[in-house]
């Protein structure tokens, strides 16, 4: 048995329905599955809270182009959603917060199956828990403001957006997209549709430093970098992960993007290692991590 092999008993004795693995080694591809129909190599997949790192890209390329500083406060962006009576510590997050998951909310502000409250407006609305930037909280509102950050500064579609500027050069298949929330604006948390490729495509652009095939600089270098910086320690909110950057997981030997339900795009830069997995283990978030302590194993 093969160590590919080992990796898909492994998660599937833990009960997860695997639907793809593709696993890139020193340049090359070397192990390329799909399993079931929703896997298949030219399905789109719903790649959840994956969707936030992009979102995190989106926000590098703002802040290289200057359109934006991390420290700029992020309500001077919508003032359309402030008042007199607004409480100072939403006046006093900023893009870092949003960026690095400290914002002042323990919990996502929108409610996604209400047709009638705007979800960017929640997060200025909502009551603060704590000034931001001390306490750790997985927020995806958080990402989907930032999602309408980019929106509203480059006028385009966010995915639109990440095309114009890179991910058409890495051959992102053209059919994904971003679902919209029912105000028009992209799923920053969790709404990109695309192939398990797509995802081992970006993450061979991290490891080439932000070029393409052709050693083309497509990405800022620095920007991709600044994502994977350890921000803030994610424990006790979730015990496998070493930390959490700008809009990425922080994981051990590496960073990650990651969705609910088994979607990883897991970079492991030292062992020039990528490993993508789509799956589904119906909302068993624990269960996920299990994937990426297994393929931890790939690389020793």
């Amino acid at each position: 048995m093969d160590k590919y092999e080992k990796l898909i008993n492994r998660i599937t004795e833990a009960g997860i329905e695997l639907h793809s693995l593709l696993v890139s080694e020193k340049g090359s591809l070397e192990y390329e599955g799909y399993f079931t129909p929703e896997g298949g190599r030219d399905k789109l997949h719903r790649m959840f809270s994956c969707t936030k790192s992009y979102v995190g890209l989106g926000i590098g390329l703002l802040a290289e182009d200057g359109k934006i500083n991390f420290g700029d406060r992020i309500a001077d962006y919508f003032p359309e959603y402030i008042h007199k009576d607004s409480d100072p510590m939403i006046l006093e997050m900023t893009i870092e917060n949003l960026l690095s998951m400290r914002t002042c909310y323990r919990k996502t502000t929108y409610d996604a199956s209400s047709r009638v409250k705007n979800w960017v407006e929640s997060f200025f609305i909502a009551e603060p828990d704590h000034k931001a930037g001390t306490v750790f909280n997985y927020d995806t509102s958080a990402s989907h403001v930032l999602a309408a950050l980019v929106e509203k500064i480059t006028e385009k579609d966010l995915l639109e957006f990440l095309r114009d500027r890179f991910l058409d050069e890495i051959g992102f298949s053209k059919e994904a997209y971003i679902k919209k929330d029912p105000f028009g604006v992209s799923m920053g948390g969790a709404g990109l549709y695309a192939k398990s490729m797509d995802l081992m495509k970006t993450g061979e652009m991290f490891l080439a430093n932000g070029k393409n095939n052709e050693g083309k600089e497509i990405y800022p270098p620095y920007r991709l970098r600044e994502m994977t910086v350890n921000r803030v320690s994610t424990r006790p909110n979730q015990r496998e992960a070493s930390g959490y950057g700008y809009q990425i997981w922080i994981i051990p030997n590496g960073y990650a993007f990651y969705g609910l339900g088994g979607q990883w795009l897991m970079i492991f830069p030292e062992a020039e290692t990528i490993v993508v997995t789509t799956a589904d283990n119906a909302g068993n978030k624990f269960l996920d991590w299990e994937i990426m302590l297994g393929a931890q194993e790939l690389i020793i």
